[in-house]
């Protein structure tokens, strides 16, 4: 009876849904300011101060740290400013705030342990089927520009999920279904890594499915800020502590090295992805889509993937 209902309910919204709340409307919005004005105002940005770092003696490290990381503050505040100034979207902005919810400083250290956890797990297990070696090499002088990276990694990791777990995932669920606002925010999540260095079909699918992990720990939690913890933990951890490729980028600077030489494409490694393109890295997602989804059934909470949350307006 409650599956006819929730059809009813289903094809109800369709029906409601303007043109301007429509999923093709949304997609197409965020692609415009996310893709079209702040990713390619980084490009233009890191063009400009290029030369001017290099020139200026800024080492190799910290230039590689602001261009792939500190620049995400553009996207980052792209849409605090959007979803701050349009009243249509103001709810959104909202969700960022701390106190919002479930969002605390101890759920956003929560998830950086959760990040950094799943990803040495992902290491471990590259480490223990012999893909790949790993040795110490940090030094005492370089410890402040990885305190430096780790802000920074927080800025990139945070814009990512404020514009896919946010903003996309929002607004989308303002007018349909739970479940759907997941769904399609993961796919769009992984489409939009398809240019990222050494990308394959199964990265791709890969990124998708971390998509979807993260969406439902979100759902799971109630709170955007475990979400900024754990991709901030996770790309972190891998670039930083373990000197692994994020998104098929190595990090110049990092606690842990990679015998690069002896690097196999395994089971649990892909040589130009990393674990990013391995199955351990699968299964792990797979494993926070799956406890998030049984905490929420076990608070009687499984209903809410097939409702709307309706928080939005008619104002613009």
């Amino acid at each position: 009876m409650s599956e006819i209902k929730g059809e009813e309910n289903l094809k109800a919204t369709r029906k409601k849904v303007k043109f301007t709340d429509s999923i093709f409307f949304i997609i197409v919005i965020m692609m415009m300011l996310y893709v079209g004005v702040c990713l390619n105002l980084i490009k233009l940005v890191v063009m400009l101060i290029d030369p001017i770092l290099v020139n200026g003696g800024v080492n190799e490290a910290m230039i590689f740290i602001i261009e792939n990381y500190l620049m995400r503050i553009i996207p980052f505040i792209g849409i605090l400013l959007f979803t701050g100034l349009v009243k249509k979207y103001r709810f959104i902005y909202n969700s960022f705030a701390m106190k919002y919810e479930n969002n605390s400083f101890k759920v956003l250290f929560l998830g950086l342990l959760i990040g950094v956890f799943m990803n040495g797990i992902c290491v471990l297990a590259a480490v223990m089927h012999g893909d790949i070696k790993l040795s110490f090499g940090l030094t005492l002088s370089q410890l402040p520009i990885i305190l430096f990276a780790l802000v920074c990694v927080f800025i990139q990791s945070a814009s990512e999920e404020m514009w896919y777990r946010g903003f996309l995932y929002d607004r989308i669920h303002a007018n349909y279904p739970l479940w759907l606002a997941i769904i399609m925010s993961s796919l769009i999540f992984g489409f939009g890594h398809m240019f990222n260095n050494g990308v394959s079909i199964f990265s791709v699918v890969e990124i998708m499915i971390t998509g979807l992990a993260l969406a439902m720990a979100k759902w799971q939690s109630r709170s955007i800020w475990l979400i900024f913890g754990i991709h901030t933990g996770w790309n972190f951890a891998q670039n930083f502590l373990f000197g692994l490729p994020n998104s098929g980028v190595v990090s110049e600077v990092s606690v842990l090295h990679l015998d690069a030489v002896n690097a196999s494409g395994k089971f649990f490694y892909d040589i130009i992805f990393g674990v990013e393109g391995a199955v351990s890295s699968l299964i792990i997602v797979l494993l926070l889509a799956l406890a998030s989804f049984v905490m929420a059934h076990k608070a009687d909470r499984s209903g809410e993937l097939r409702e709307r949350s309706g928080k939005t307006t008619n104002s613009v």
